[in-house]
C-alpha cells in the first residue's frame, strides 16, 4: 500500500475527463462485460457509454489520487452511490475502502442516515466487498444497465447513524 499521506480524495477536474473514462471502460471491460446482457455489452461499445458518461457528469465526480495518478472514481447523488470504480490494476490496495467510506461520509453530511446502492446480482465479488463493508441487500430488482438494458439488480444499503 501507498503511504498514507501520498493518498488523496478530491474532485475531479476537466482535464481529467479521458483518464477518469479510460478508467470506467477497463473496470467495465474486466468486471461487468461477462455478467451483463449482451445487449448491454452492444450499447456499451456503440455508445462509448464510459466517455458519455464522464463527459456528462466529471463534475460531480470525486477521485482517488495516488502519485498523481488517478486510481478509482466515486458518484455519489443524494443518499446513493451512484458509481464506485477502480483501475483494475490497483484492486486490494485499500483504494475502494477509501472511496467507499468518503462517500458514505458524503451521505451523511448530506443529512442522510441510510446509505443507498445497485449492484448487478451476478457481480459476487462487489456483492462480498460491500457485504464486508457493513452494507446489506434489501431486494432484487431489474434495474437498467448500459443503453437502457434491463439487468437483475439487488438494492443494498447501510446504516450510516
Amino acid at each position: 500500500m501507498n503511504r498514507e499521506d501520498d493518498i488523496k480524495i478530491r474532485n475531479a477536474i476537466a482535464s481529467e475527463i479521458d483518464e477518469i473514462g479510460e478508467i470506467l471502460r477497463a473496470s467495465f471491460v474486466t468486471t461487468m462485460a461477462s455478467i451483463v446482457p449482451e445487449a448491454a455489452n452492444i450499447a456499451f461499445n456503440n455508445l462509448r457509454e464510459p466517455e458519455r458518461f464522464t463527459e456528462n457528469c466529471w463534475e460531480s465526480f470525486q477521485v482517488l489520487v495516488s502519485g498523481n495518478k488517478i486510481k478509482g472514481m466515486l458518484f455519489v447523488v443524494d443518499d446513493t452511490i451512484e458509481s464506485l470504480h477502480l483501475d483494475p490494476t490497483q484492486k486490494r490496495h485499500g483504494y475502494g475502502s477509501r472511496l467507499l467510506a468518503y462517500g458514505e461520509k458524503s451521505i451523511l453530511e448530506r443529512g442522510y442516515q441510510l446509505a443507498k446502492l445497485n449492484v448487478l446480482t451476478k457481480n459476487s465479488s462487489a456483492i462480498a466487498f460491500y457485504s464486508a463493508q457493513g452494507w446489506h441487500i434489501d431486494h432484487e430488482f431489474t434495474g437498467l444497465e448500459v443503453g437502457d438494458v434491463p439487468a437483475p439488480m439487488y438494492r443494498m444499503h447501510k446504516d450510516l447513524k
